[in-house]
């Protein structure tokens, strides 16, 4: 059994090596840096990881314009983003009642800073700007821009602690 284990553990290694590989030649990563599988994005020349940061299963970039220079994301070093986290940088204005959203698309970078922690199934909407240091609770919705250094929660999210 525990030949079975290791023999698995190895090819679930090689596999995220290869899954790495790809996503290197996809995205602008940075030395270090980890992205795990099943990663989705849009347009993965719009985003920039910095040097030893960790990307978990399951996140989504959702960058519209491929050329735009306001539709970029942009994370720093040592960023670990949890799985399932939805960073996006395209919305619409809200219109009439006869159809809410409106059809012309607006693009707004996001960033995140150096050393932040991003928890599970956190959505960051676009023109966010998360500050150095600061941890995004799970499940919370980023909405408005983190200052440095604070713990972030909920819907939308709110600062609660200083760090």
């Amino acid at each position: 059994m525990k030949l079975y284990k290791r023999i698995k553990r190895r090819i679930l290694w090689e596999f995220e090596h290869i899954t790495n590989i790809i996503y290197r030649r996809k995205f602008n990563i940075g030395e270090n840096t980890v992205l795990r599988g099943g990663i989705k994005c849009t347009n993965p020349k719009q985003v920039t990881i910095g040097n030893n940061s960790f990307i978990n299963y399951g996140v989504f970039f959702y960058v519209a314009d491929e050329k735009s220079e306001e539709a970029k994301i942009t994370i720093g070093n040592n960023v670990f983003i949890a799985p399932k986290v939805l960073i996006t940088t395209a919305t619409h204005n809200i219109e009439s009642s006869f159809q809410r959203a409106s059809k012309q698309t607006i693009h707004m970078p996001v960033k995140i800073d150096d050393g932040c922690w991003i928890g599970a199934n956190v959505t960051i909407l676009p023109g966010v700007h998360i500050g150095k240091g600061c941890v995004i609770g799970a499940g919370a919705v980023v909405n408005k821009d983190c200052e440095p250094n604070g713990v972030y929660v909920g819907v939308p999210a709110k600062r609660i602690k200083d760090l």
